[in-house]
Protein backbone atom coordinates (compact mmCIF):
# COMPACT_ATOMS: atom_id res chain seq x y z
CA UNK A 1 0.00 0.00 0.00
CA UNK A 2 2.78 2.40 0.95
CA UNK A 3 4.56 1.37 -2.31
CA UNK A 4 1.42 2.43 -4.47
CA UNK A 5 0.76 5.61 -2.32
CA UNK A 6 4.17 6.72 -3.44
CA UNK A 7 4.16 5.74 -7.44
CA UNK A 8 0.84 7.98 -7.30
CA UNK A 9 2.56 11.04 -5.59
CA UNK A 10 5.48 10.19 -7.63
CA UNK A 11 2.93 10.59 -10.72
CA UNK A 12 1.40 13.95 -9.19
CA UNK A 13 5.43 14.81 -9.67
CA UNK A 14 5.90 13.86 -13.05
CA UNK A 15 2.21 15.75 -14.04
CA UNK A 16 3.87 19.44 -12.65
CA UNK A 17 7.40 19.07 -14.54
CA UNK A 18 5.66 17.97 -17.76
CA UNK A 19 3.64 20.80 -17.69
CA UNK A 20 6.81 22.87 -16.84
CA UNK A 21 8.05 21.73 -20.41
CA UNK A 22 5.26 21.74 -22.43
CA UNK A 23 4.88 25.35 -21.78
CA UNK A 24 6.49 26.88 -24.46
CA UNK A 25 4.86 24.01 -26.78
CA UNK A 26 1.54 25.40 -25.45
CA UNK A 27 2.08 28.82 -25.24
CA UNK A 28 2.70 28.96 -29.06
CA UNK A 29 -0.04 26.38 -30.52
CA UNK A 30 -2.52 28.07 -28.61
CA UNK A 31 -1.34 31.45 -29.28
CA UNK A 32 -0.97 33.10 -25.66
CA UNK A 33 1.53 34.95 -23.64
CA UNK A 34 3.61 33.75 -20.87
CA UNK A 35 0.85 35.29 -18.39
CA UNK A 36 -1.52 33.21 -19.65
CA UNK A 37 0.40 30.31 -18.72
CA UNK A 38 0.84 30.89 -15.44
CA UNK A 39 -3.12 31.07 -15.17
CA UNK A 40 -2.52 27.90 -16.22
CA UNK A 41 -0.13 26.55 -13.95
CA UNK A 42 -2.81 28.07 -10.95
CA UNK A 43 -5.42 26.37 -12.26
CA UNK A 44 -4.53 22.81 -11.52
CA UNK A 45 -3.34 24.26 -7.67
CA UNK A 46 -6.73 25.80 -7.18
CA UNK A 47 -7.88 22.08 -8.02
CA UNK A 48 -5.49 21.06 -5.84
CA UNK A 49 -6.96 23.15 -2.97
CA UNK A 50 -9.97 22.22 -3.81
CA UNK A 51 -9.79 18.60 -3.44
CA UNK A 52 -7.56 18.55 -0.44
CA UNK A 53 -9.82 20.68 1.51
CA UNK A 54 -13.23 20.14 0.11
CA UNK A 55 -13.37 16.74 -1.57
CA UNK A 56 -10.91 14.84 0.84
CA UNK A 57 -13.06 15.23 4.21
CA UNK A 58 -15.78 12.97 2.61
CA UNK A 59 -13.27 10.19 2.77
CA UNK A 60 -14.40 9.95 6.16
CA UNK A 61 -18.01 9.05 4.92
CA UNK A 62 -17.84 7.54 1.56
CA UNK A 63 -14.06 5.54 2.45
CA UNK A 64 -10.69 6.42 1.51
CA UNK A 65 -10.02 3.72 -0.90
CA UNK A 66 -13.67 4.80 -2.76
CA UNK A 67 -12.37 8.27 -2.73
CA UNK A 68 -9.07 7.74 -3.72
CA UNK A 69 -9.92 5.61 -6.85
CA UNK A 70 -12.67 8.11 -7.83
CA UNK A 71 -10.40 10.79 -7.15
CA UNK A 72 -7.53 8.79 -9.53
CA UNK A 73 -10.31 8.32 -12.65
CA UNK A 74 -11.34 12.05 -12.33
CA UNK A 75 -7.94 12.77 -12.50
CA UNK A 76 -6.66 10.32 -15.20
CA UNK A 77 -9.54 11.34 -17.43
CA UNK A 78 -8.68 15.05 -17.25
CA UNK A 79 -5.34 14.25 -18.39
CA UNK A 80 -6.02 12.33 -21.15
CA UNK A 81 -8.83 14.14 -22.49
CA UNK A 82 -6.05 17.43 -21.90
CA UNK A 83 -4.28 15.72 -25.29
CA UNK A 84 -7.77 16.74 -27.10
CA UNK A 85 -8.91 20.28 -26.23
CA UNK A 86 -8.37 23.24 -28.71
CA UNK A 87 -8.60 26.34 -26.50
CA UNK A 88 -6.38 27.20 -23.52
CA UNK A 89 -10.08 27.85 -21.20
CA UNK A 90 -10.87 23.73 -21.79
CA UNK A 91 -7.16 23.30 -20.62
CA UNK A 92 -7.68 25.09 -17.85
CA UNK A 93 -11.21 23.55 -16.73
CA UNK A 94 -9.27 19.73 -17.37
CA UNK A 95 -6.57 21.46 -15.01
CA UNK A 96 -8.43 22.38 -12.44
CA UNK A 97 -9.90 18.74 -12.58
CA UNK A 98 -6.58 17.00 -12.62
CA UNK A 99 -5.80 19.31 -9.59
CA UNK A 100 -8.62 18.12 -7.93
CA UNK A 101 -8.46 14.81 -7.89
CA UNK A 102 -4.60 14.93 -7.40
CA UNK A 103 -5.50 17.19 -3.99
CA UNK A 104 -7.65 14.72 -2.85
CA UNK A 105 -5.58 11.27 -3.21
CA UNK A 106 -2.75 13.80 -1.60
CA UNK A 107 -5.17 14.17 1.45
CA UNK A 108 -5.91 10.87 1.65
CA UNK A 109 -3.02 9.11 0.65
CA UNK A 110 -1.15 10.14 4.33
CA UNK A 111 -4.07 8.69 6.47
CA UNK A 112 -3.62 5.39 4.42
CA UNK A 113 0.05 5.23 4.85
CA UNK A 114 -0.55 6.19 8.42
CA UNK A 115 -2.97 2.95 8.55
CA UNK A 116 -0.88 0.50 7.01
CA UNK A 117 2.28 1.05 8.50
CA UNK A 118 3.74 -0.29 11.49
CA UNK A 119 3.49 1.72 14.40
CA UNK A 120 6.68 2.76 15.03
CA UNK A 121 7.50 3.49 11.51
CA UNK A 122 4.23 5.30 10.94
CA UNK A 123 5.54 8.98 10.99
CA UNK A 124 9.10 8.34 8.67
CA UNK A 125 6.79 6.56 6.44
CA UNK A 126 4.10 9.35 6.09
CA UNK A 127 7.44 11.83 5.78
CA UNK A 128 9.12 9.23 3.36
CA UNK A 129 6.20 9.16 1.32
CA UNK A 130 5.55 13.08 0.95
CA UNK A 131 9.39 14.32 0.53
CA UNK A 132 10.81 11.25 -1.71
CA UNK A 133 7.68 10.41 -3.97
CA UNK A 134 7.09 13.98 -5.39
CA UNK A 135 10.72 14.65 -5.70
CA UNK A 136 11.34 11.44 -7.45
CA UNK A 137 8.50 12.76 -9.84
CA UNK A 138 9.97 15.87 -10.61
CA UNK A 139 14.01 14.59 -11.04
CA UNK A 140 12.96 10.53 -12.09
CA UNK A 141 13.75 12.01 -15.89
CA UNK A 142 16.98 11.70 -15.61
CA UNK A 143 18.04 14.60 -13.88
CA UNK A 144 19.00 13.34 -10.35
CA UNK A 145 17.81 9.57 -10.91
CA UNK A 146 20.85 8.03 -9.04
CA UNK A 147 20.30 10.17 -6.02
CA UNK A 148 16.51 9.84 -5.56
CA UNK A 149 16.55 5.85 -6.45
CA UNK A 150 19.03 5.63 -3.20
CA UNK A 151 15.68 7.18 -1.46
CA UNK A 152 13.61 4.40 -2.81
CA UNK A 153 16.45 1.99 -0.92
CA UNK A 154 16.15 3.44 1.95
CA UNK A 155 12.30 3.85 1.94
CA UNK A 156 12.13 -0.52 1.09
CA UNK A 157 14.43 -0.98 4.12
CA UNK A 158 12.23 0.57 6.34
CA UNK A 159 9.32 -0.83 5.31
CA UNK A 160 10.99 -4.13 5.91
CA UNK A 161 12.68 -3.59 8.84
CA UNK A 162 13.16 -0.51 12.01
CA UNK A 163 15.15 2.42 11.34
CA UNK A 164 18.58 1.28 12.51
CA UNK A 165 18.13 -1.93 10.73
CA UNK A 166 17.42 -0.49 7.39
CA UNK A 167 20.38 2.03 8.00
CA UNK A 168 22.47 -1.32 8.56
CA UNK A 169 21.13 -3.10 5.25
CA UNK A 170 21.73 0.48 3.00
CA UNK A 171 24.97 1.34 4.50
CA UNK A 172 26.27 -2.39 5.08
CA UNK A 173 26.72 -1.80 8.83
CA UNK A 174 26.90 -4.79 11.48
Amino acid sequence: VVVLCFVVNMIDGMDVLILSYAAPTLQADLGVGADEIGVLFSAGLAGMAIGGLVIAPLADSLGRRNLILASLATSTLAMLASGFVGTLGQLMVLRVFVGIGIGAVLASMAAIIAEYAPDRHRNLAVGLHHTLGHARGHFGLGVADVDLAAGDVVCAAVERGGAREAGDRVFGGG
